[in-house]
């Protein structure tokens, strides 16, 4: 909701949403575990971290349509 609400006062501008977004600590944040988090958790039992993947085509629709309310479990 932020970030929407950013994204209309600053005047609908994607390229202002980019920046805002690609400077953000959050964006900026290693995935790569520390290496106290690692000695501390190292089956990442905890979810001190996250490993990055790509998400194939299907995970991506089902996601879209879980969000739109579209999505048939049957």
């Amino acid at each position: 909701d932020w970030l929407a609400t950013e994204f209309v006062a600053q005047g609908w501008s994607v390229k202002k949403l980019h920046r805002l977004v690609m400077t953000s600590a959050a964006y900026r944040s290693s995935s790569t575990p520390s290496a106290e988090a690692a000695s501390r958790d190292p089956l990442n039992l905890l979810l001190s971290h996250f490993y990055r993947r790509r998400l194939s085509s299907e995970e991506i629709r089902d996601s879209l349509l879980a969000v739109t309310g579209g999505l048939n479990l049957k």
